[in-house]
């Protein structure tokens, strides 16, 4: 089940300017705004279907100002997935550093949920790379960041076992986890519509959060 990928003005009154951004220079501003506006077009059309005069029309830009920013759509969508994926990277990293004890593992899918609320038209962009078959440097910088973060996360349940049954349930435990955080993002339309409600109200995001951790304490076992 598909969402529609999110307004960036919408965004912003769930998640409001920190004090850094709002000390941005005007080029900072606009890169951020060029990030925005990229991150919903290639959500909603693809990579390969995303103009850079109609993200250059939507910030309020002529095309080439792009490039001031961003050297080519390539580069552009490198940084969008940059953005919204390497602070789960970077969560997991910290886990692994430390050897996360059995709690924090079952709390991870929590945490990547607070994460990924901050950009949830990523969300609707990674499922659109699974589903797609065509072959575009949009859909392998895509599976290249995949590939990353399902390595960073089998390795954290490495201490579970070892073999190949074990390698493939790693596979299978991080797939999970895939699901259950970035499934819940795709549904906004029909949690309204059934709900009422917003999926990325405070309330809903903790009753998500810890019904997301119930779950993978299960999956994860004694």
């Amino acid at each position: 089940m598909s969402s529609e990928p999110r307004d960036p003005s919408a965004l912003a009154a769930v998640n409001p300017p920190s004090a850094d951004e709002t000390a941005m220079t005007k080029g900072e501003r606009t890169a951020r705004r060029i990030l925005d506006v990229a991150e919903q077009l290639f959500a909603e059309e693809g990579f390969a279907g995303t103009r850079l005069r109609e993200i250059a029309k939507r910030v309020g830009i002529h095309e080439p100002g792009i490039y001031n920013h961003f050297a080519s759509k390539e580069v552009l969508y490198r940084s969008v997935l940059e953005r919204g994926l390497q602070p789960l990277a970077d969560a997991i990293d910290e886990l692994l550093e430390r050897e996360a004890s059995p709690r924090e593992l079952e709390e991870l899918p929590a945490h990547l949920t607070d994460l990924l609320a901050r950009h949830p038209n990523v969300v609707a962009l990674m499922h659109r790379n699974l589903l797609s078959s065509d072959a575009t440097p949009g859909r392998e910088v895509m599976d290249d960041w995949l590939e990353r973060l399902f390595l960073k996360g089998a390795a954290l349940f490495e201490h579970r076992g070892s073999g190949d049954t074990d390698q493939q349930e790693r596979a299978l435990l991080m797939i999970a986890m895939f699901n259950l955080t970035t499934s819940y993002f795709l549904t906004e339309r029909i949690y309204a519509r059934i709900a009422g409600d917003q999926i990325l109200s405070e309330e809903n995001l903790a009753r998500q959060k810890s019904l997301v951790t119930r779950v993978y304490r299960g999956l994860l076992g004694p």
